[in-house]
């Protein structure tokens, strides 16, 4: 049977996204990996697949949804964006529409908290399940060496130093603040207010880097969101010899190599947290709770621009271990106690064991090039040009065979069973791992 799991922000997605293919195709799945233009193309050339969703958008998803159902495929959902939220919940009610119930035919959600806040949009509790998410699984103890080779790397290339992620997408869009309102307008009552609270942050931050930067010997790394224009920091900057500002690769080698990370409110704190490391949140004095997601502030050491950042720092830096409350997030949002890539293959094999084809349908040659011209035409074409040589290609660009390929030789290392499976590359967006 074919699977077909879309990428947006490769650095983020590609880790998990791979061992769970490897996993999924020694259940006789052949998993395709693409850009979401190249599995759109797959979805309407093809029959009796799987779609692996990545996050619903209402009125834009129901048209991808008609067109698999049409196709006699099915949808399988684990949302991208499936945990931090804003204090009414916002993003998880939109994301977890009602809609999104009457189409999927199974369900994921990444912890107990998130379910209960949708639990009415549900309609047939044996299509959900709380998997957690394979993401943060892959940061435990045991899959961490997987990243040793890049932490050596980054080690060896900067030395000591202190990393710092933002996530002001809105407020420092690389697209301008128009785009932001045209995409997020219907999304956001206070949109505008969002975007303003951004550029604080981004100055807050600017001027955080320089207090650690001239306060400290370490090398300070500046790693913004995909979405940001880094020429705003690059600006602010440039008179700093031990700041570097860096978009490449998963933010994991990134976190793991680091002394500590500051944020404002962003998901990597999470991220770091699960991977022991001390995170930092550095928010504006006074800001409004109602435009802060509040889980990242909750497992961080929490300073505001009123204190001596630094010393704040060190004298936190002193202390040791995640407090029980942390982890207790970290299970009721994150499922941190759940093996999430077992339990999805489960639900795979559970859902799919009887009622579907056990061969994959056959792609055909004259398909693979449509894909492939589609693709190149979704690219190149004049409308999209700019937008997607600025932000797509941010995202996208670490959508590699060879990374595919590294990561599927850890994977063999860490469990034997994924020795046989192996990935073909169709096209420079689309990859097949099967078994």
């Amino acid at each position: 049977m074919n699977l077909y799991i879309p990428v947006e922000t490769a650095s983020r997605e590609i880790p998990y996204k791979v061992y769970l293919s490897a996993l999924l195709s020694l259940k006789g799945f052949d998993c395709y990996i693409g850009t979401k233009s190249a599995i759109l193309n797959l979805l309407e050339e093809t029959e009796d697949y799987v779609y692996f969703d990545k996050g619903f958008h209402n009125g834009v998803s129901q048209k991808f949804y008609d067109i698999i159902k049409s196709k006699r495929g099915l949808i399988m959902s684990l949302d991208e964006e499936g945990a931090v939220d804003y204090a009414d919940d916002r993003i998880i009610k939109h994301r977890y529409a009602k809609e999104l119930f009457d189409y999927a035919d199974h369900v994921f959600f990444w912890g107990s908290v998130q379910r209960k806040v949708v639990q009415g949009h549900i309609r047939d509790f044996s299509r959900v399940s709380t998997s957690g998410h394979p993401r943060f699984q892959l940061l435990s103890a045991q899959y961490r060496k997987i990243y040793k080779k890049e932490v050596d790397t980054l080690t060896k290339e900067h030395g000591d130093y202190v990393l710092i992620n933002t996530n002001m997408g809105f407020g420092n869009n690389i697209n301008g603040d128009d785009f932001i309102r045209k995409n997020y307008g219907d999304r956001f009552s206070s949109l505008d207010d969002i975007i303003a609270f951004d550029k604080q942050k981004c100055e807050l931050i600017t001027k955080t880097i320089r207090e650690i930067a001239t306060k400290s010997n370490q090398k300070v790394i500046l790693r913004p969101h995909p979405e940001e224009e880094v020429g705003f920091y690059k600006s602010r900057l440039s008179d700093l010899p031990n700041v570097d500002v860096i978009y490449e690769g998963s933010v994991v080698p990134w976190i793991l190599g680091s002394s500590y990370v500051v944020h404002p409110d962003c998901t990597t704190a999470i991220e770091a947290v699960f991977l022991g490391k001390k995170a930092f949140s550095l928010l504006p004095e006074n800001y409004d709770p109602n435009i802060v997601t509040a889980l990242p502030l909750e497992v961080s050491c929490r300073i505001t621009s009123d204190q001596d950042v630094y010393s704040v720092i060190q004298m936190e830096l002193q202390k040791e271990g995640t407090s029980e409350k942390v982890k207790e997030l970290l299970k009721n949002y994150f499922s941190s106690d759940v093996n999430s890539s077992e339990h999805i293959v489960q639900e795979f094999e559970k859902i799919f064991r009887d009622n579907l084809p056990k061969v994959p349908y056959r792609i055909l040659l004259k398909q693979i090039t449509k894909n492939k011209l589609k693709s190149l035409y979704n690219t190149l074409a004049p409308e999209n040009f700019s937008r997607i040589n600025k932000l797509s290609h941010n995202k996208i660009k670490d959508l590699k065979l060879s990374w595919i390929k590294s990561l599927l030789s850890y994977y063999r290392m860490l469990d034997n069973r994924i020795e046989p499976v192996t990935v073909q590359k169709i096209h420079n967006e689309l990859f097949r791992i099967r078994n």
